[in-house]
């Protein structure tokens, strides 16, 4: 049997682990039979190799590591820090019945969770192994242990006793033959003479009763009368037992899938061994900056510094421990040979030190270091801050030193959980002047913290700091962590914020307000501030308590010194300033909420905009010199004159990393009428307009606050290209990202360029090309007639119709088109004859034209002031309604909407409907599917015929001019006119029936009171 981890009959003295090996500090653990725990202190529990891979192994505690709280082995080479040390540690603690008092048994409570060993109930421990050793044949070898992984924990209660075993566990049922009896060996198998491995194989932690047996273990002797499934556990000495007794005739055995076996054989019997080892010995650290294993920031963990101070300790004479604050770092600097004269500088190295934070009168650094002098009264060195000196570029010791007296080591000492300082060198002198910095020649030897160390020391008229060997001092020259405060500290983020970046060290960085970036296309680097990129944020993200990730938001890539893994703990500095380790000290900037946006650093634009505008596309050059993106002959090329393009948007495009993903929106660019695409020519080497090829997704990319650079987001980012102008040859060409200097940046100018009118209320005549105008015939029909036709049946009257809102849109508004129309002034309420699609009334005789298509017609209806459907034939006893909803009872109200579209030529239009597009034949109104054979129409303004006197229709226009606002029909009204930011432009009240305000050139907002607020485009 395996060495076994037992809790039995203690005493309150002392308990025992059977075969553990003495633990008495410092001693060998190998071939003593008892081990004498001390109450209250830390022990290691070491495993032997049995199953785990590696060379010496101790059992840690891996909560808050891994998803599941967990036990482990970790090699001795891996407790490189004070966390990994303390989840590796555990504190024997009395257990005492409750009852009488008296000690019940002992558990393991760790270090650094706190949690005990004896938690929860028994055999909830297994071995996550690697591979699966063929049936029981394989050695400890085989399996590559990993991870103990635990969901209750392990009760050490008195009397009882536990091994971890190499157990199997069946996978699929085995059936055994009839009559015949079923071997260990079949169920490894999967059935008699099998080759197929039927078991997954893992250490497992078994509890054993008194007499050495597995507890739950099935009897395997038992004569088998009846057919009979065998579950549960089963324990044999070798893999030809049997696992029943006989079999009777036209009986037989089943073996159930979950069935654990534990073979007691010896080369599948690898057991765990646990004992207690007292933790004695020391690590030299090291100043080494990140993540490296024995660095001193790492093994003070939790307590993570850039600075510390000693505190408690004495501060008399010239303790410069007690009075300073200190860093740990590492220099390169010009050296010296072991044995050389002084001064005499030879080949660089790299040594550890310890600078103050303080500076001398000069502003100088100071460092510790070992003073050439040294106390009356024996061969003791002071110990003292200097400084360093420069020999052209490098560094080098002051004048009279040498510069490995600057060489400081800082020991941990587990046992004792504390650091002792040591000098790396000890120097002598050849002569016997003063001092040895007296002499021609040093002598240099390595030192260790178990030579000689710093320590306070007595002196006949005060205590001193001084080098002390080892052998003179005790405990007093280690420092406890206690003693040992952070001067900085730890800083803290807010979990997915987004901050800027900036420099602490670097004054002309702060003061140019440049910002670390990771830009789109290359490494980062410090740029000019720009709130609007968000290459210029970096999102702070907690992955465990003080360990963050700072990743750019445009890119995700990871911030320089970062693990972007685990994370990394940054610590203050003077001010607000942190860092990483020995990196750059840094100031973070919390991004402004309007700067947060997920949209930010690219063109979004809304539907409204791309619908209703047009955009340009210029570049301006040093000297103010404006060239614009034409084309010419489908070819886009570089021109003094400028051409406004349509966008349409491509699905957006996710990318980046923060709170919320950035959205990036990529856009097609055609020409307005939007029938041909900005495409790659055929050689890939310039653009073109075409109709067929593959449009260019395009990128609007910030590179500064109001310009942009166009790159095409579909291909991978290292083959990514951008559009720029070729100022020489006047090509429009593609470019590598990154590759333009200054030509790659343009400006985007913008005109209103919508396709649908978006305010057409008013009273109009309605014309064809050839000067005809819509109005009714004697049946309400829709014709195009000249005014005095037909022996003077058409009066001038007859061709005005009004125009009304019959909903609104920013896009694509619907009209009403009336004629006889009656308005109630302050109200909605309209009546008259409304332009009709006569398709619910089709097939009746005279509803379609000659050609078969639907023809229109003017019918009553009136709209009621609070009402949401139109009354239709309201003078009538049958009345039709017609909602604006779906559920109407003949018809909707889409057959009296009408959409006012613009074409390629101003002034012309063509009317679409739900249905179609009006148009005529032999001048008849009618609907048709074929846009081309719409009819083009004009709009002339008319005054409103005399049958309306007396109703008022709102007509107030406004109307976008050079450098000014035109008013229209506001007479006597009030009028604000401001600008996007909300700031007032003009405030009065106008007192002519066409006024005009001066405005400034861009997006203005007028108010007139009593109707809607406008934006218009003064250029």
């Amino acid at each position: 049997m395996a060495t076994a981890l037992v809790a039995g009959s203690l005493s309150a003295s002392a308990t025992a682990l059977l075969g553990a090996g003495t633990v008495a500090k410092g001693n060998s653990n190998a071939g003593a039979k008892d081990a004498t725990f001390i109450p209250g202190e830390y022990y290691y529990l070491k495993g032997a190799k049995a199953g785990v891979t590696g060379g010496v192994e101790y059992l840690t505690y891996l909560k808050g590591q891994v998803t599941t709280d967990s036990l482990a082995v970790v090699d001795d080479a891996d407790l490189t820090t004070s966390e990994a040390t303390d989840r590796a540690l555990w504190k024997v603690v009395e257990v005492k019945n409750p009852a009488t008092g008296a000690l019940s048994h002992w558990t393991f409570e760790n270090k650094y969770t706190g949690t005990l060993l004896s938690d929860g109930s028994v055999n909830a421990f297994e071995w996550l192994a690697e591979g699966v050793p063929a049936d029981g044949s394989g050695t400890a070898a085989d399996v590559a242990a990993t991870i103990l992984k635990s969901t209750q924990g392990l009760d050490l209660t008195k009397g009882e006793h536990y091994e971890f075993r190499r157990v199997y566990t069946v996978k699929e049922k085995v059936v055994g033959a009839v009559a015949t009896q079923l071997t260990v060996a079949n169920v490894l198998d999967g059935a008699a003479g099998a080759t197929t491995n039927n078991v997954s194989e893992a250490i497992v932690l078994v509890k054993y009763d008194k007499d050495n047996k597995v507890v739950g273990a099935i009897d395997l002797a038992t004569a088998v009368t009846a057919d009979k499934t065998v579950s549960g556990i089963i324990e044999a000495s070798a893999t030809s037992a049997t696992i029943t007794g006989a079999v009777s005739t036209g009986k037989k055995v089943t073996v159930a899938a979950g069935t654990k076996i534990v073979l007691n054989v010896g080369n599948a019997n690898d057991g765990l061994t646990v004992q207690p080892f007292v933790p004695d010995y020391t690590m030299a650290l090291t100043a080494t900056a990140g993540s490296t294993a024995g660095s001193l920031a790492n093994v003070i963990a939790p307590k993570k510094f850039t600075s510390f101070k000693f505190t408690g300790l004495e501060a008399s004479g010239t303790n410069v421990l007690a009075a300073n604050e200190f860093e740990y770092v590492q220099l390169t600097v010009k050296g010296y040979s072991s044995t050389t004269n002084v001064g005499d500088n030879q080949s660089t190295t790299t040594i550890d030190v310890l600078r103050a934070k303080a500076k001398d009168a000069q502003g100088r650094a100071l460092y510790l270091r070992m003073d050439t002098a040294k106390f009356a009264g024996g061969d003791y060195y002071k110990v003292k801050l200097d400084t360093l000196s420069k020999d052209g570029g490098d560094i080098i010791a002051a004048p009279k030193a040498v510069i490995q007296s600057y060489a400081f080591g800082i020991a941990y000492d587990y046992a004792a959980d504390s650091v002792s300082i040591y000098p790396k060198f000890t120097l002598d002198k050849a002569a016997d002047p003063a001092s040895w910095s007296d002499s021609s020649t040093v002598t240099v030897a390595a030192n260790t913290a178990a030579g000689n160390v710093l320590a306070i020391k007595q002196f006949s008229t005060a205590k001193e700091l001084t080098l002390v060997p080892v052998a003179e001092v005790s405990k007093t020259a280690k420092y406890t962590f206690g003693d040992i405060t952070p001067g900085g500290g730890v800083a803290t983020f807010e979990d997915g914020v987004s901050y800027y970046i900036q420099r602490a060290n670097k004054a002309e960085n702060i003061a140019n307000g440049k910002f670390y970036a990771n830009n789109f296309y290359g490494a980062a680097q410090y740029m000019d501030s720009a709130y609007y990129l968000p290459a210029t944020q970096w999102t702070v993200k907690e992955i465990t308590t003080g360990h963050y990730t700072v990743k750019n938001r445009e890119t995700g890539a990871t911030l320089t010194g970062v693990d972007g893994t685990d994370g990394s703990i940054f610590y203050t500095g003077e001010g607000d300033a942190v860092a990483v380790a020995a990196a750059d000290t840094l100031l973070f900037i919390k991004v402004p909420a309007q700067a947060n946006d997920k949209y930010l650093g690219y063109l979004n634009l809304k539907e409204e905009d791309y619908r209703n505008k047009a955009y340009s596309i210029s570049f301006t050059d040093y000297n103010g010199i404006t060239t614009f993106v034409n084309t010419a002959d489908s070819v886009l090329r570089a021109s003094d004159e400028g051409v406004y393009f349509k966008l349409s948007p491509v699905p957006v495009i996710e990318k980046g990393f923060g709170a919320d993903t950035l959205v990036r929106s990529a856009y097609y660019i055609s020409d307005r009428e939007g029938k041909k695409f900005i495409t790659y020519n055929d050689a890939q080497t310039g653009y073109k307009l075409s109709e067929t090829a593959t449009p260019v997704k395009f990128l609007f990319r910030n590179v500064g606050a109001n310009t942009y650079s166009l790159i095409d987001s579909v291909v991978s980012l290292p083959a990514s290209k951008e559009l720029i102008i070729d100022i020489k040859s006047g090509a429009v060409r593609p470019v590598a990202v990154g590759s333009a200097v200054t030509n790659n940046a343009f400006d985007i100018l913008v005109e209103a360029a919508p396709e649908y009118v978006l305010d057409a209320k008013g009273h109009y005549n309605i014309e064809n090309m050839r000067g005809d105008m819509l109005a009714a015939d004697a049946q309400g029909f829709g014709m195009f007639r000249k005014e005095g036709e037909l022996k003077a049946a058409y009066e001038k009257a007859d061709f005005a119709l009004f125009v009304d809102t019959a909903k609104i849109d920013k896009i694509e508004p619907s009209y009403f088109i009336l004629s006889g129309a009656k308005a109630e002034k302050g109200t909605s309420k309209l009546e008259g004859n409304f332009l009709r699609v006569m398709s619910d009334s089709a097939n009746v005789e005279g509803y379609k034209a000659d050609n078969g298509l639907i023809r229109l017609a003017f019918v009553p209806a009136k709209r009621e002031a609070t009402s949401d459907s139109l009354l239709v034939n309201f003078e009538s006893a049958k009345v039709d309604s017609v909602g604006y909803a779906k559920t109407t009872s003949k018809g909707k109200v889409s057959q009296f909407q009408f959409k006012i579209q613009y074409t390629n030529t101003d002034g012309e239009y063509l009317v679409e409907n739900a249905a179609g597009y009006l148009a005529t034949y032999n001048d008849v109104l009618c609907l048709t599917a074929n846009k081309a054979a719409a009819q083009l129409i004009k709009l002339t303004s008319v005054e409103a015929p005399t049958a309306n006197e007396g109703v008022e229709v709102s007509e107030v226009k406004v109307i976008a001019g050079n450098g000014a606002i035109q008013i229209v029909g506001a007479q006597g009204k009030k009028v604000v006119v401001s600008n996007i930011l909300g700031q007032t432009i003009a405030n009065t009240v106008i007192s002519s029936d066409n006024a005009t305000i001066a405005a400034p050139a861009g997006v203005v907002v007028v108010a007139v009171e009593g109707e809607e607020a406008v934006k218009a485009i003064v250029k």
